[in-house]
């Protein structure tokens, strides 16, 4: 609480979180800041299951409208707030942008009936697809990784985003903690999600 505090008074006044942060407690937070209303709170819906490179035939595997009702009222409860910011569609799959409809319908539903002001997606590391379709569809904004190791969205997306008027998001531009500047060797290697992800670019 301090620290977001401490934010707020250096005039940030944007965080993005998701529910499956630490079990829900990077949403409920939130709930107990006094001035949370003057904040703009990104948050996201996690697919069912993770995307992989063999993707299940049907959508609704991963994300359906009454899936994605039920977690967007969760983190309206979780936040405590009268509508929500921004939901994003946490793991997104290249192969999806041409249905996107079917994930992005049921968001814009939401929208019309005030839950939520602004709707996207959330790009995941590595991306090789577009976002025309995306952009077509209605999101809001688009969001990607941003650093010295992912630099594809920084080239490819977020121009075109620019141009249709999407809010862009960047993330991870410290590579997760993993520039060696920052980066703190955790107690085991075999467990911290940073030595799949990076393994192979990591000096």
């Amino acid at each position: 609480i301090d620290l977001l505090k401490s934010a707020v008074d250096l005039d940030i006044n944007f965080f993005d979180t998701a529910p499956v942060y630490d079990a829900n407690f990077s949403e409920n937070i939130f709930s107990r800041l006094p001035f949370k209303n003057r904040i703009f709170i990104a948050t996201k819906i996690p697919a069912k299951i993770k995307p992989q490179d063999n993707l299940l035939e049907q959508s609704s595997e991963y994300y359906d409208e009454r899936y994605i009702r039920k977690i967007v009222y969760n983190s309206l409860k979780n936040i405590n707030k009268g509508e929500l910011d921004l939901i994003q569609l946490h793991n997104w799959h290249e192969s999806w942008n041409s249905k996107c409809a079917d994930f992005i319908d049921p968001l814009l539903k939401l929208k019309k009936d005030g839950v939520v002001k602004n709707i996207g997606v959330s790009l995941p590391d590595g991306y090789k697809g577009g976002v025309d379709e995306l952009i077509v569809a209605g999101v809001d904004t688009i969001q990607a990784p941003v650093n010295i190791l992912e630099t594809w969205a920084e080239n490819n997306i977020f121009p075109k985003c620019k141009l249709a008027g999407i809010f862009t998001i960047a993330r991870s531009l410290f590579v997760q903690g993993l520039v060696k500047k920052y980066y703190t060797k955790p107690q085991n290697l075999n467990t911290d999600i940073r030595n799949d992800k990076f393994k192979n670019q990591r000096n």
